[in-house]
């Protein structure tokens, strides 16, 4: 460390602190000290045609990564362009750090060029938004938006901040910088009350036809879900947030989603809103005596849209490892599992049959399904699948093979993320 850098120097060594390897971006004069400074300190530029797509890429990296992703985008215009970007982010709850540049200090206001309000334009579809005009609070500024994109306090999702072009270049001496804030903080564990666990406990073994729903945390988890499954006799069930996290499981019935839906006597979500995907929580997809354990780290993910018997707000994890040192044996007799299970065979093989014999359309065309079963037979584990697109999207949910790592436009619904990947 040296004792005396620039500003965006100092920037790039506290992105470097935190593990970032790469940024995705657009490159412009308002950001161009940070520019240098990245390929200076061999963090690999991913040098996109439109701030959007830096967004997307940024985005995936989080998803698939569990880790931070970092786009940069000029002032005005390369903000604006990037905001559908931020908009599926923010959506989809992911991990997004946006850096801008803006006005230089004494121009603002003054009709300079691509001056526009930044950070109110970007402040609904952020976690946290900060302007930062001052040396001494660029560091602990760049700490809170971090915070705040890893969800620590709230819903991971898309942070902003910017810097005035001239402060970029600013001098940052260490007798006017705190560089402690260089130092990762580390999120928080949210154990959870002694008293909901118990309460849940008793559901789980009072529970016929148990059912579990998952978010996208449950990606850090997955060893002890499977355990969790095993235990209580539940089938299970993911979401596009967290298609891939337990694809082999017996448990598992993607096949029969509408019918263990609508015959579970107990849902639990794990980190998971009741959407649109899910209905709203509503009786159009769940029966309607059905008890509900909510557990997620933040207030929607626990009551958004239909109140839970018991809401636990903590980690998906803790809260699951918690629960199985207490007794959860179940009063049914798994023969619903066993009929669920069954049936999703049956169905899962109707379909790869149904795929490989797919006729042509009326107009000659190959069928979805043929272009479905070809990729099946090359993709394993270890693809990366993006499904992009609209009617695609409905043929590959159902009938592409389930692997680790799956990107799909998403709650927004936003066509075009496949640039997520166009750029590596």
């Amino acid at each position: 460390m040296t004792k005396s850098a620039t500003v965006a120097r100092s920037i790039v060594e506290f992105l470097v602190a935190r593990g970032v390897e790469r940024v995705y971006g657009l490159v412009g004069g308002h950001i161009q000290p940070l520019w240098d400074e990245l390929a200076s300190q061999g963090v690999e530029i991913i040098d996109v045609r439109h701030e959007s797509a830096a967004v997307f890429m940024a985005h995936a990296e989080s998803l698939l990564t569990g880790r931070l992703g970092v786009a940069m985008v000029t002032a005005g215009p390369g903000l604006t362009n990037a905001m559908t970007g931020i908009a599926n982010a923010h959506v989809a709850r992911a991990s997004v750090l946006v850096i801008s540049g803006r006005t230089p200090r004494p121009q603002t206001g003054m009709g300079a060029m691509q001056d526009v309000p930044q950070a109110a334009i970007v402040q609904p579809l952020s976690r946290r938004v900060e302007s930062v005009s001052d040396r001494r609070h660029v560091l602990a500024r760049l700490d809170a938006v971090v915070r705040s994109a890893l969800g620590s306090d709230g819903p991971p999702g898309p942070a902003y901040i910017d810097f005035p072009t001239d402060l970029l270049r600013e001098m940052a001496f260490d007798r006017m910088v705190d560089r402690e804030w260089l130092r990762p903080s580390r999120t928080q564990t949210m154990g959870p009350d002694s008293l909901d666990l118990a309460e849940a406990a008793a559901l789980i073994r009072a529970a016929h036809r148990p059912l579990l729903v998952s978010g996208r945390t449950v990606r850090e988890c997955s060893d002890v879900l499977a355990a969790f499954l095993n235990v209580t006799g539940s089938v299970y069930l993911d979401t596009s947030e967290s298609r891939g996290a337990l694809p082999s499981h017996p448990a598992f019935v993607p096949a029969m989603r509408g019918r263990a839906m609508s015959e579970a006597d107990l849902v639990v979500t794990l980190g998971r809103r009741l959407d649109f995907q899910l209905a709203y929580g509503s009786g159009a997809a769940f029966a309607a005596g059905a008890k509900f354990i909510r557990i997620g780290r933040t207030v929607d993910e626990i009551g958004d849209n239909r109140r839970a018997d018991v809401e636990i707000k903590a980690d998906v994890g803790p809260t699951l490892e918690r629960l199985l040192a207490l007794d959860l044996t179940p009063a049914g007799d798994r023969k619903w599992r066993e009929d669920l299970v069954a049936a999703n065979t049956v169905r899962t093989e109707t379909l790869a049959k149904r795929l490989r014999e797919a006729p042509d359309g009326a107009d000659g065309r190959m069928h979805p399904y043929t272009l479905i079963s070809a990729i099946n037979d090359l993709i394993d584990d270890d693809t990366v699948t993006v499904v992009d697109g609209g009617d695609i999207l409905s043929f590959a949910r159902v009938a592409l093979k389930v692997t680790r790592n799956y990107l799909d436009p998403g709650p927004l619904g936003c066509i075009g993320v496949g640039e997520i990947v166009s750029g590596r």
